[in-house]
């Protein structure tokens, strides 16, 4: 059985001249120490305990400040030394440091130095409870001597060659020229990077192993838990031809930019401006910049404002240009000032070949790609609202062995009838959700794989020095999935929730009762036609309660820095916008290197499946988590009624062949 705790583990703490000292490890309710010990045992096992440990030149100096953290907190509670050590340090303890904090009027930096400080307080008083022969105190994995079960063959040997040489990490690093901290990394499970891996050989010279002995039990450790299954799309992807034919910025004229601008208007005005027409329903919507799925381009905004249907949009059309334009793979030849403008999406034979051009890319699939593409010409060249058949004047710009003395209508009546067609044989499956999520959904806990990453991020946090980047990042990480397996939200929406103690009318919030709950704007949701509500107001899973809290107070401000906050939930190392579908993908890869790696939107099919497999026909319950409709779930999910089905049949054969002895 799989569990994961979600209790606080463990927080580095760096003194001046960064000297490390203890970790310190808050877990409430883990411990309930006697509370015969006084603060003056404390202090004077804390003390000792600091300038045992601790290899900074400014000893003393640490000493003090922690004796000054330990008096203040004191006094906000009126307690002198002498008084016994109470629940302030145990089960109290979160609530106690928030009150003095906040009396106290610290802010920023020396909040967090504080939070720390009188953490490695608490430390030392479950120390002393737990006696000196404990093995579970301080950060594991702290050296090369820790033992652990889950190593990597590189890592086994490393620590194996440093051991036989009797040399420590930072030993072995100065004699090789190598970065100290990089093979300290090495020792506690990570692995080198294509860049590192020019270091080895002197590593190896220095441990006196054979040459390459290093990069075999390297290449061993990458690919002993490589995919366990990959998805045929990514294999197609694999095989086909690696070209780059799509439309770039700097090919585009300034008629074909003045072209699409027009039809963003047409798509975005309230009313169409003079005699176009437009059908009900077929509007791009507007949104702020802020709450986008992308940044403002040219090809996607007016004014500010941002419609992300125009950003995909004009990327098939790029596509559709570029291929018209490519000379080799199958591509249609044309000079690359032939085809500035719009009006090649009317050129029947133009847009036949960019079909066929992507179906044999496919492998002889006919897909989603295609029913898309498909979608938008039908669209453009509808007799009575297609913007193209509107726009006559466009067929100047094609060229005349091109038009073969045809007129528009017959051109776009031709190219619509074309694209319905092929969008009604577009049936075909190019990337199954269930293909690229096999191997989680091998297990008998899906999500288990994506706790044990988030265990794993923990680790990585604990092992980083405090008040680091790397720790803020791993702490980032680790809310980052945890809140899509509370939360499935769509990329866009989770890439953009801002926290509203610093952004009016923020996404993220906490109740009066310390939940956090997340709020969005219907109309900042994909499906806000079919869903129709107005707000989405749901809570966040109290379980994340404790990691989200210290991301928001701790590690969030560490990546921000003194720059100007955005407000966003999850920022890069430099404070800010996150690519949180990018970022989803490399952690899932090399934490879950099994899985060979999901994007965001992949964690909706997850938690989809999971429940589902689980709970068979509750499509009302995925449909609230994915804020989706029952229809649509059902949709989607109907390959799940037809298990159900054929299991409970099964079950009724086996009760029939028991009866009848057979």
């Amino acid at each position: 059985m799989f569990t994961y705790s979600f209790a606080m583990s463990r927080y580095s703490i760096t003194g001046p001249g960064n000297g490390k000292l203890v970790a310190v490890l808050s877990s409430p309710g883990r411990l309930t120490p006697s509370m015969a010990t006084t603060y003056v045992l404390l202090i004077e096992r804390h003390t000792a305990r600091l300038r045992e440990t601790s290899t900074s030149t400014s000893k003393e100096q640490i000493v003090r400040n922690h004796l000054t953290a330990l008096r203040a907190f004191l006094r906000s509670h009126n307690l002198s030394e002498t008084a016994p050590v109470g629940t302030e340090m145990t089960t109290d303890f979160a609530d106690a440091v928030e009150r003095h904090v906040a009396a106290s009027g610290l802010g920023g930096r020396s909040r967090s130095d504080r939070f720390g400080l009188l953490r490695a307080w608490k430390t030392t008083f479950e120390y002393m409870q737990k006696g000196p022969e404990s093995k579970s105190i301080g950060r594991q994995r702290r050296s090369a001597e820790a033992a652990v079960a889950d190593m990597t063959p590189f890592e086994r040997g490393l620590r194996a060659a440093l051991k036989s040489q009797g040399l420590c990490p930072k030993r072995a690093a100065h004699l090789a020229g190598i970065s100290p901290s990089a093979l300290g990394r090495w020792t506690r499970g990570a692995l080198p990077n294509q860049r590192s891996t020019q270091n080895l050989p002197r590593l190896e010279n220095v441990l006196k192993l054979e040459p390459g002995t290093l990069s075999t039990l390297l290449h061993e450790s990458l690919t002993e838990d490589g995919p366990t299954h990959v998805s045929a799309y990514r294999q197609r992807q694999s095989a086909a031809p690696k070209i780059s034919y799509s439309l770039k910025r700097e090919e585009v004229s300034q008629d074909l930019l003045n072209e699409w601008r027009s039809l963003l208007a047409y798509k975005t005005d309230v009313v169409p401006s003079g005699e176009l027409k437009r059908r009900a329903g077929a509007e791009w919507t507007l949104v702020e910049a802020d709450q986008a799925a992308r940044a403002p381009t040219e090809f996607n905004s007016l004014d500010g404002l941002v419609a992300d249907t125009a950003d995909g949009d004009w990327k098939r059309v790029a596509r559709f240009l570029g291929f018209l334009r490519l000379e080799q793979h199958g591509g249609y030849g044309r000079p690359v000032d032939d085809v500035q403008t719009l009006a090649w999406l009317a050129v029947p034979e133009a847009v036949t070949a960019f079909l066929n051009f992507m179906t044999k890319r496919s492998c002889g699939l006919k897909h989603m790609g295609h029913a898309v593409f498909c979608s938008l010409v039908a669209s453009l060249t509808s007799a009575e609202y297609g913007y193209l058949a509107q726009s006559q004047e466009l067929l100047a710009k094609l060229p005349a062995d091109i038009v073969k003395g045809r007129s528009w209508s017959t051109l776009c009546l031709k190219a619509y009838a074309i694209a319905r067609t092929w969008k009604s044989k577009s049936k075909d499956v190019s990337r199954s959700p269930a293909d690229a999520l096999q191997f989680f959904l091998n297990q008998s806990f899906p999500l288990a794989p994506v706790f044990a990453a988030m265990k794993k991020l923990r680790r990585q946090g604990d092992l980083a020095a405090r008040g680091s980047t790397e720790e803020a990042v791993a702490r980032r990480d680790e809310v980052l999935l945890g809140l899509l397996s509370s939360n499935p939200l769509r990329s866009k929406n989770i890439g953009n929730l801002t926290l509203q103690a610093l952004k009016s009318g923020g996404n993220i919030y906490k109740t009066a009762t310390g939940d956090w709950r997340l709020r969005i704007l219907g109309k900042h949701m994909k499906n806000r036609k079919r869903v129709r509500a107005q707000i989405y107001d749901v809570p966040i899973a109290k379980w994340l309660t404790g990691r989200l809290d210290d991301y928001v107070t701790h590690f969030r401000p560490v990546l921000v820095g003194e720059g100007q906050d955005c407000g966003l939930l999850f920022v890069t190392r430099a404070g800010a916008r996150l690519n949180v579908s990018a970022r989803v993908y490399s952690l899932t890869k090399t934490l879950i290197p099994q899985s060979g790696g999901i994007y965001t939107h992949a964690f909706r099919h997850l938690v989809a499946t999971d429940w589902l497999t689980r709970n068979p026909n509750d499509f009302l319950t995925v449909s609230e988590l994915l804020n989706d409709t029952i229809a649509v779930v059902m949709k989607n999910y109907a390959h799940l009624k037809k298990d159900v089905a054929f299991v409970r049949y099964e079950v009724y054969l086996e009760k029939m062949i028991a009866a009848q002895n057979l």
